[in-house]
């Protein structure tokens, strides 16, 4: 679809100012509001924009696997029932995701 969620305008832009990594360093990212933390393989960086400017910078080279988590596929170190380990940490998939 064209234009914004409604389709009522042009779609959102991701400002320009905001400074992503580079996906191959990305372990996860969490959303909370309007802002989100990026956690890297060495440093974690908040970022004023919420999760879904994340998602949608990234495309599929993050995957959602919770209302507030995405995941690089390429560092998970295990898959549980409830959860994904990646770079040591828990990072929760819910039933919603853990389905699709």
């Amino acid at each position: 679809l064209e234009g914004g969620e409604d389709g009522s305008g042009p779609a959102p832009q991701i400002p320009t100012w905001l400074k992503f990594p580079p996906s191959a360093n990305i372990l996860y990212a969490k959303g909370c509001g309007s802002y989100s933390e990026i956690v890297t393989d060495t440093s974690r960086e908040v970022l004023c924009c919420p999760l879904s400017d994340i998602e949608r910078h990234y495309g599929k080279r993050l995957f959602r696997i919770h209302r507030s988590y995405l995941v690089n596929l390429m560092k998970i170190d295990a898959i549980g029932t409830h959860h994904v380990l990646t770079g040591g940490q828990r990072v929760p998939i819910s039933d919603t995701y853990r389905l699709a």
